[in-house]
């Protein structure tokens, strides 16, 4: 097992990033650029969630563990393509106000050495389309 690590400023309020990632609407405008993606969360300890695009292939699920609304995340995640292991990562997605009204956006993934490269690209790619949301 390893851990991933990114973190990005997101210029934008702590309650507008929040809802980015609470409010299925706002998320489908920045996280996976494909048209056929659905989007499904019960966001809420226990609740599942599910992520996928037919047309691209990939597909995720998992089940919150911990929500601190406004602070943070934390998620299991399994993949539904042929990257999918086993065992199910965790994935934490923390907020904090950052200078000038904007929000520092830190995600740790802990997951097989194998799938952290490919989890990074991930990430970096979605993250980036929540920067440029803002810009």
């Amino acid at each position: 097992m390893g851990d991933l690590s990114l973190q990005v400023k997101v210029n934008a309020s702590r309650a507008s990033v929040w809802r980015d990632f609470v409010d299925m609407m706002a998320f489908a405008e920045w996280w996976w650029p494909f048209d056929d993606t659905t989007y499904a969360a019960d966001i809420r300890p226990g609740g599942a969630y599910r992520f996928a695009s037919a047309g691209a292939g990939i597909g995720v699920h998992g089940e919150y563990r911990s929500v601190a609304d406004g602070e943070h995340l934390e998620f299991s995640w399994q993949w539904e393509d042929s990257h999918e292991v086993p065992e199910p990562s965790v994935a934490r997605v923390a907020l904090a106000d950052a200078a000038a009204g904007a929000t520092t956006v830190i995600v740790t993934h802990q997951a097989s050495d194998d799938e952290l490269d490919d989890l990074r690209q991930g990430w970096e790619h979605c993250l980036q389309r929540l920067i440029t949301r803002y810009a």
